[in-house]
C-alpha cells in the first residue's frame, strides 16, 4: 500500500487598514499603516419588526420597562414582550459601562398600513410595504430617550392585518441606501448621507411564529418585481446572465410550500441574499451591502407546525450573511440578550484588530480531523517590531438548519451548534472561547496553577468581554490559545521551557540532540556576546519628566455625542506646554474641573486623559462631560509623560538600548505624579539621542517630575547575552511590554512573583501551521514558525496530554542562528517598523524569521527508505534564503537533518515556495519540489522586470537535501547529488516564489508533470517522465513555457501563487490568477506598471498535450490572443465562431478541449483588483480570493481594508459569481476536503464563498459527467 501524506498550506488573511501609497517599495504588511481610531464611523442597524395582528397572541411574559416599572402598551401579548424587550435593550445602552452608547446608529422599520404620521417628514407613501417608524440616529442619551418614547407609544392600532415581510426588506434596502424610489413610494434621498457612509449596514428582522396562521409572506408591494428591477435597471444585469439568474432564482425553503416556485410569495430571503452579496460596484447608485440577522420569536407548541416559517426566517439570515436566532415568545430577557449580542458584533468592526489563516489537521485515512487551527497576529499599535500572536483551536459543527459552521470549545457538536464567526467583521465573535482557553488554569497533571493571578493575568491590561481574564478570548489575539498555555507553563520561571538552537550558522549537529538555547550553553553565550558587543556602563545621571504649566487660559469646543464626543482644548501656551499624544497624558487643575461636580470631573490625577490632535496651542480629549464653549483662566495643564529626559555625561548609548539607572533618589515631591517610579532602580528604553550627554528614555508608566531633583548613581545597558536568552525564553525582565502583565519587573516580589511575558507568543503572519497526527498516545502535534524567533511544536490535542505537556502546551521550540542578529531589536521593541506613512527617521523594515510555509512528510508505507519517518521542512519567506529540514519522528526529540542555502544553489531567493513532497519514478526516496524563490527587487513599484535570484525550479532529496534536478539560468556553483542534473535554461528570467503544482496524470502514484508560474506572468511545464518508462534519468526531464500571459506596463502581471491543475478527458485545465499582493494599497499615480494599475486576470489554460514529453520543436507558448475573453460571457454561432451571446442563434460556449480555435479563456478583474490567494477547484467550480483597494474620497471617514472578493467560477463555462468577504483584507487560500463531525463525514470548504473567510460550507457537486478532482491525498 502506498500511503504518503503531505500536510501544508500557504497564504494568510490580513485584517488591517489601507491608506494612500506613498512609497516605491512595499510588502503586504503595508495594510497596517493608517489604522483609523475606533468610533470614527459608527455602524447603522435597522430593526425590522414583524408588526402584524398576530402579535396580539396572548403570552405571560412578565416584562416591565426598566425605567418606570410599567407594563408595555401592547400588554401580555407577543408584541408586548417584543416591545418591552426593545425598550429595555435601548435603555441598557445608557449604562455608564456600555461600549455601545454613542457608538451605533439604530432605526426601526415596521409594516406600513395604517396611515402613520410621517417620521422626519418622510410620510408613509402608498400605505404599503414598510414604514420608517424611527430614522436611524446615533444612540446618544437624548436619542435613546426619543427612540424609547416612540417605542412605548406603539399600540395595537399600529399593527398591520397581514404580513409584508418581503416588502419591508425591499423598503429597508431603499432606506439604508438613501434611494429616491422605494416599495412604499417614499423618497429616502434625504437620508443619503446617513446611508452612504463607509460602513455597510445591518438589518435585524424580528419575526413571529406564534399563531397557527402566522405568515412570512409578502404583501401587496410586489417585492419580486422590485428586485428584478434593481437587477436589470440599477445594476445592469441582463436577463439570463449568471448574476441575474443567481439573484432572481427563488430559493426553496424546507417545509415552506411553494417557496421555490417562480410565482411564490416569499421574496424576503432572495432580497437578503441580494443585499448581502451583490457587488455594489456594479451600480451607479450610492449603495452599500446589508447584512441581515433574524430572530424568530416562536411558541413552542407551534414549533413543528410552523417549522417552514421558522426555517424561512433562518434562511433570511443565512443568505443575508448574518446569524439566525430563536427565542420563545415569553423570553424577554433572551430577546434582549440577542439584540445586545448583535449590537456588539456590529460595533466590533472598529474594535481590536486580529488576523488569521486556517489550517486543518488531517488524519491518516484521507479525511480531516475536526480540529481547526487558526493562526493570529496583532500588529503593535505604535509600529513597534514586537507583535503579539497566537494559535487557537476551534471545531466544525452543524447549526439548527443543517449548515456547517465554525464553532468553539463550549459547544457540543453532537447536537446543533451556533457559528462563532462575526458576519460583520469577518473575524471570530467576541463571545467565542477557543480550545485550551480557561480562567481556572491547571498544569499538565491537572493541578491548579500556583500563583496564578486571582483577578486574571490581564489585571493591568484589561480588554474585551473577558476584561482581565482570558475566557472568552474571542478575537483578542493575545488571550487564550497556545499563548495562554505558554504563560501557564512559564508563569514564574522559564527554566523548564525546552528551547533548542544551533550554536552557529552551519554548525547544527546531525544525529544527536540539538544544543539548548539557555544560559548554560557557553558557546551560545559567547556567540551572542560577540553580536551584542560590550555592555555600556555610565556614571551619575539626572532625570526630568513632564511639565506643570500654571496660569494657562483655556477654552473648549466640543462636537459629537456620547463616547464619540470630542473636545478641542485651546490654551495660550504661556507655560510652554509641549505635548505628544504618543507619550503624554493630561491633568487639568482648575479649568472645567472647578465647575464640574466631583463625580463628573475629567482629566484628574486619578484618571489622566489621553490626547490626540496635538498642535502648539490645542489638543483633543474624548469626553461626554467637558462643558462645550467653556473658557477658564488660571488653569494648570499638567503633562504626565512616559518620556523622560536624562542627562548623563558621555552616555555612549544607542536608540533602543534597554538600561537600568541605579540608586535613584527624589529630592523634592512637590508637583509630582507617580514619583515612586523614579526611586531605586529605573528601567527604560532609549527613545532618542539628543547629544553625547543627553538622551530621552521611555518609562514604564506616566510620571511628573519636572522639578523633583531626581538623581541616580550608575547605569548599565541591561541587554547582556544572559538577559537576551532569558527574555527570549519568555521572562519579562525589561518592563517594556505594551500590554503589561500582572507583576511588572519594578513591582515583582514574593507576593507577586509572575515573571512570564504577556508577549511570550509572537505573531504568526504567513506561516500556516502544519499538523502531524501521530496516533497512539501522542495524537496531534502542530508545527509552525512565528516572528518572535521561535519555531514551535505544540500539543494539538483537544484534551489529551503528550507526556506531561497539556493540550495547547509547547513541546519545544527552535531558534535558528541565522536570526541571532535580529533578537536585540525584539528585546528593545525598537527601532519601529517602517510603513509607507512612517515619519520616524529611525524606522526600519520589519524583521522576519521562519515566516514561510512548513511542509510535513509522514511516510506510513512499508518497506521504503523513509518508512515510519516524520520530517518537517521549514521555509523562511522574507526571513531568509534557506530551508531547514528536521526529523520529528519522535515529536519530543527533534533532530536536525539538513539545510539548503545559496552555497548549494546560488540562484536561491527568499524561500517563499512551499516545498512539496512527492515520489518520482526511478528514485527511491521521496523528493521535495519548490520554486527557487522571491527576489526582493519585486518590492519596487513598478518593478524593474529584471530578477537576479529565484529564477528556477528545484527538486531535492527529502532525506539528504541534495539537489537532484534544477532548471536555472546558470548552473555555475550548483552542488548536485550523485546522478543529479542541472539544466541551464536561459529563458528562465523571472523569479518563481509560487508553489509548484504536481500532477500524476496516470494515477500510478508517481508525479509525472509539474507546473510553475513566475512573477513575469509565465506558466511553465516540466515533464518528469518520457515515453520510455525505463528512461528515468534526471537529465531526461524537460522544461517548456506553456503560456506567456504577462508583459510590460499595465500588462505586467505577476503570479505569486501556484496554479491549480484539473485533469479532464481532453486536456489538463491549468487555473491561475494574477496579482501582486505585496503592493496592497491604492495609488492615484497612473504610472504604467504600478501594481494598482495592472490589469489582473483569472485564467483557464487548456493544456491539450496529454503525453509525457514535449514535441520537438516545442510549440509556441499560449498567449492572450489564443484565449477567449470571458469577462462578459461569450457564445458560439452556427459556425462555432466565438460571438457575443446577444447574437441571434448563439449557443453557450463550453470549454471541452475539442475546438482548436482557442486554448482557454480569461476574465478581467476590476480596476486595482488583485488575486491574493491560491485558486482551488472543487466539483467543477474554482474558488479564489481577491482584494481591491477602496479609492479614498475627500473627507472619507476611515481608511480600510478594501473590498475582498470571494470568486466562484464555473471551470468549463467561465460563469462567475463574486461574493464579498466580510471585513475586507487579504483572505487566506481556500481549503477543502472531507471532515468527520460526530460520526458523519461531509465535504467542506473553508474560505470559499464567505461571508467570513473563516466560514465553512459544503460544496455543491455537479450532476453531470464532468471529470473533477475527487481525491485529497496521494496514496
Amino acid at each position: 500500500m502506498r500511503m504518503f501524506k503531505l500536510i501544508a498550506g500557504a497564504g494568510c488573511f490580513l485584517l488591517a487598514m489601507s491608506v494612500l501609497s506613498v512609497g516605491v517599495v512595499a510588502e503586504d504588511i503595508d495594510l497596517f499603516s493608517g489604522i483609523n481610531p475606533s468610533g470614527g464611523n459608527p455602524p447603522t442597524v435597522l430593526l425590522g419588526w414583524h408588526s402584524t395582528a398576530n402579535s396580539n397572541a396572548n403570552v405571560v411574559h412578565g416584562c416591565v420597562y426598566s425605567d418606570t416599572n410599567q407594563a408595555p402598551e401592547l400588554g401580555d401579548t407577543v408584541g408586548g414582550m417584543e416591545q418591552c424587550a426593545l425598550v429595555n435593550t435601548m435603555l441598557s445602552l445608557k449604562n455608564a459601562n456600555s461600549d455601545l452608547l454613542g457608538a451605533v446608529k439604530v432605526g426601526l422599520m415596521v409594516f406600513n398600513e395604517n396611515g402613520f404620521s410621517g417620521d422626519s417628514d418622510l410620510g408613509n407613501g402608498n400605505n404599503r410595504c414598510g414604514y420608517l417608524y424611527s430614522s436611524p440616529a446615533l444612540m446618544t442619551e437624548p436619542a435613546i430617550n426619543s427612540f424609547v418614547s416612540k417605542l412605548k407609544a406603539f399600540d395595537k392600532n399600529d399593527l398591520a392585518n397581514q404580513s409584508r415581510l418581503g416588502d419591508l426588506v425591499a423598503e429597508s434596502w431603499a432606506m439604508l441606501n438613501g434611494l429616491s424610489t422605494s416599495c412604499s413610494g417614499v423618497d429616502y434621498s434625504g437620508l443619503a448621507e446617513v446611508a452612504t457612509e463607509c460602513r455597510d449596514a445591518v438589518l435585524v428582522y424580528i419575526g413571529n411564529a406564534t399563531k397557527e396562521n402566522s405568515s412570512v409572506a409578502d404583501g401587496t408591494g410586489n417585492p419580486d418585481t422590485l428586485l428584478l428591477s434593481q437587477l436589470s435597471s440599477a445594476f445592469g444585469y441582463a436577463e439570463g446572465s449568471s448574476k441575474y439568474e443567481f439573484f432572481s432564482t427563488p430559493r426553496a425553503v424546507t417545509l415552506l410550500n411553494n417557496s421555490g416556485s417562480a410565482n411564490n410569495k416569499y421574496w424576503g430571503d432572495e432580497w437578503t441574499r441580494f443585499m448581502n452579496l451583490v457587488d455594489v460596484g456594479d451600480s451607479a447608485q450610492s449603495d452599500r451591502n446589508i447584512t441581515t440577522y433574524s430572530i424568530a420569536v416562536y411558541a413552542p407548541d407551534l414549533e413543528e407546525k410552523l417549522a417552514g416559517e421558522i426555517n424561512f426566517l433562518a434562511d433570511m439570515a443565512t443568505e443575508g450573511g448574518g446569524k439566525a436566532f430563536k427565542v420563545t415568545a415569553d423570553n424577554h430577557a433572551g430577546l434582549q440578550e440577542i439584540l445586545i449580542q448583535i449590537f456588539n458584533e456590529v460595533q466590533d468592526v472598529n474594535s481590536v484588530f486580529s488576523s488569521a489563516t486556517l489550517p486543518v489537521s488531517a488524519n491518516t485515512q484521507g479525511t480531516f480531523l475536526n480540529q481547526v487551527y487558526i493562526a493570529m497576529f496583532r500588529p503593535d499599535a505604535t509600529a513597534g517590531p514586537r507583535w503579539n500572536g497566537n494559535v487557537k483551536q476551534y471545531q466544525l459543527g452543524f447549526d439548527a438548519g443543517g449548515n456547517i459552521v465554525l464553532t468553539d470549545a463550549t459547544q457540543d457538536v453532537s447536537g446543533a451548534v451556533t457559528s462563532v464567526t462575526n458576519p460583520v467583521t469577518g473575524a471570530i465573535a467576541s463571545t467565542a472561547t477557543s480550545f485550551w482557553t480557561t480562567n481556572s488554569p491547571t498544569d499538565g497533571n491537572g493541578v491548579a496553577v500556583a500563583n496564578w493571578p486571582a483577578g486574571g493575568f490581564w489585571i493591568n491590561s484589561p480588554e474585551g468581554d473577558a476584561f482581565t481574564y482570558d475566557a472568552p478570548d474571542g478575537d483578542l489575539v493575545e488571550k487564550g490559545g497556545v499563548g495562554l498555555v505558554q504563560r501557564i507553563q512559564n508563569l514564574t520561571s522559564s527554566d523548564g521551557r525546552i528551547v533548542y538552537t544551533c550554536n552557529d550558522t552551519g554548525a547544527c549537529p546531525t544525529g544527536s540532540a540539538l544544543p539548548d538555547f539557555d544560559g548554560d550553553n557557553a558557546t551560545l553565550v559567547s556567540k551572542l556576546e560577540g553580536i551584542l558587543g560590550a555592555a555600556q556602563a555610565g556614571g551619575g545621571a539626572s532625570i526630568t519628566v513632564g511639565r506643570y504649566d500654571t496660569n494657562e487660559t483655556i477654552s473648549t469646543s466640543c462636537s459629537g455625542n456620547g463616547n464619540n464626543r470630542k473636545c478641542t482644548v485651546t490654551h495660550d501656551n504661556s507655560g510652554g506646554t509641549d505635548l505628544d499624544a504618543n507619550t503624554d497624558r493630561v491633568v487639568i487643575v482648575g479649568g472645567w474641573n472647578s465647575v464640574l461636580p466631583a463625580n463628573k470631573q475629567v482629566c484628574t490625577f486619578d484618571a489622566p486623559c489621553s490626547i490626540s490632535g496635538v498642535t502648539d496651542s490645542t489638543f483633543d480629549v474624548t469626553s461626554k462631560d467637558i462643558p462645550n464653549n467653556g473658557s477658564y483662566n488660571n488653569a494648570v495643564i499638567v503633562d504626565v509623560s512616559r518620556l523622560a529626559t536624562v542627562s548623563q555625561t558621555g552616555h555612549g548609548l544607542l536608540v533602543g538600548d534597554q538600561i537600568e539607572l541605579e540608586n535613584c533618589t527624589v529630592g523634592n515631591n512637590t508637583n509630582t505624579y507617580n514619583i515612586d517610579e523614579l526611586e531605586g532602580t529605573v528601567l527604560g528604553s532609549v527613545a532618542a539621542i539628543i547629544d553625547d550627554d543627553t538622551y530621552q528614555l521611555t518609562l514604564q508608566d506616566y510620571v511628573l517630575a519636572e522639578t523633583a531633583n531626581v538623581t541616580c548613581g550608575t547605569s548599565a545597558v541591561t541587554l547582556t547575552a544572559d538577559n537576551l536568552i532569558q527574555w527570549m525564553r519568555g521572562d519579562d525582565i525589561v518592563g517594556n511590554e505594551v500590554k503589561r502583565g500582572p507583576c511588572p519587573p519594578n513591582s515583582r516580589d514574593a507576593e507577586c512573583p509572575v515573571s512570564v511575558r504577556g508577549s511570550i507568543h509572537g505573531d504568526v503572519l504567513h506561516s500556516r501551521p502544519a499538523v502531524i497526527n501521530y496516533g497512539g498516545n501522542t495524537g496531534v502535534v502542530v508545527f509552525y514558525g512565528s516572528n518572535d524567533g521561535h519555531f514551535r511544536a505544540i500539543n494539538g490535542n483537544q484534551t489529551a496530554n503528550i507526556g506531561d505537556v497539556q493540550p495547547g502546551g509547547e513541546l519545544w521550540s527552535f531558534v535558528a542562528p541565522e536570526f541571532f542578529d535580529q533578537l536585540k531589536r525584539l528585546y528593545n521593541n525598537n527601532p519601529a517598523v517602517k510603513y509607507p506613512t512612517s515619519i520616524d527617521p529611525d524606522a526600519e523594515g520589519r524583521d522576519y524569521f521562519f515566516d514561510g510555509t512548513t511542509t510535513v512528510l509522514q511516510d506510513q508505507r512499508e518497506g521504503t527508505s523513509t518508512s515510519g519517518k516524520a520530517y518537517i521542512y521549514l521555509s523562511a519567506r522574507r526571513g531568509g534564503r534557506f530551508i531547514y529540514a528536521m526529523d520529528v519522528t519522535t515529536p519530543t526529540s527533534p533532530r536536525y537533518l539538513w539545510r539548503l542555502t545559496t552555497s548549494d544553489l546560488p540562484e536561491l531567493g527568499q524561500t517563499w515556495s512551499q516545498p512539496k513532497v512527492t515520489q518520482i519514478k526511478g528514485y527511491d526516496n521521496p523528493v521535495l519540489v519548490f520554486g527557487a524563490g522571491y527576489d526582493p527587487a519585486e518590492d519596487a513599484d513598478p518593478a524593474s522586470g529584471t530578477n537576479t535570484m529565484g529564477r528556477g525550479i528545484v527538486i531535492v532529496d527529502s532525506v539528504s537535501g541534495k539537489i537532484l534536478w534544477t532548471a536555472v539560468p546558470s548552473c555555475a556553483g550548483v552542488t548536485l547529488a550523485a546522478g543529479g542534473h542541472c539544466q541551464a535554461t536561459a529563458s528562465l528570467t523571472r523569479a518563481i516564489p509560487a508553489d509548484i503544482t504536481l500532477v500524476d496524470r496516470d494515477f500510478d502514484g508517481f508525479t509525472d508533470r509539474l507546473y510553475a508560474a513566475d512573477v513575469g506572468g509565465n506558466i511553465w511545464r516540466i515533464d518528469l517522465e518520457t515515453q520510455d518508462p525505463a528512461d528515468t534519468a534526471f537529465s531526461q526531464f524537460q522544461i517548456s513555457k506553456l503560456a506567456e500571459l504577462g508583459g510590460s506596463g499595465n500588462n505586467a502581471r505577476k503570479f505569486l501563487f501556484g496554479p491549480d491543475v484539473v485533469p479532464t478527458n481532453n486536456f489538463d485545465a491549468v487555473v491561475a490568477v494574477s496579482g501582486d499582493r505585496e503592493h496592497p494599497l491604492y495609488t492615484d499615480d497612473n504610472t504604467a506598471g504600478r501594481a494598482y494599475n495592472v490589469q489582473n486576470r483569472f485564467y483557464v489554460i487548456m493544456d491539450k498535450n496529454l503525453g509525457k514529453a514535449i514535441s520537438s520543436p516545442a510549440p509556441d507558448p499560449i498567449d492572450t490572443a489564443d484565449l477567449v475573453n470571458q469577462s462578459s460571457l461569450q457564445c458560439l454561432d452556427a459556425d462555432e465562431n466565438v460571438v457575443s451571446c446577444d447574437t441571434a442563434g448563439a449557443t453557450s460556449l463550453f470549454f471541452d478541449g475539442l475546438s482548436d480555435s482557442y486554448a482557454g479563456y480569461y476574465i478581467n478583474l476590476m480596476v486595482g483588483e488583485k488575486g491574493v490567494n491560491a485558486p482551488l477547484t472543487v466539483g467543477g467550480k474554482v474558488y479564489f480570493g481577491t482584494n481591491q483597494p477602496d479609492v479614498p474620497a475627500e473627507g472619507s471617514c476611515t481608511a480600510n481594508l478594501g473590498n475582498a472578493g470571494a470568486y466562484v467560477i464555473d471551470l468549463f463555462t467561465g460563469e462567475t459569481q463574486r461574493n464579498i468577504f466580510s471585513g475586507g483584507g487579504l483572505p487566506p487560500s481556500p481549503i477543502a476536503g472531507l471532515v468527520t463531525i460526530d460520526g458523519k463525514t461531509v465535504p467542506f470548504i473553508i474560505g470559499g464563498a464567505g461571508p467570513s473567510p473563516f466560514d465553512p460550507s459544503m460544496p455543491e457537486m455537479p450532476a453531470d459527467n464532468r471529470r473533477e478532482r475527487t481525491f485529497w491525498y496521494f496514496k
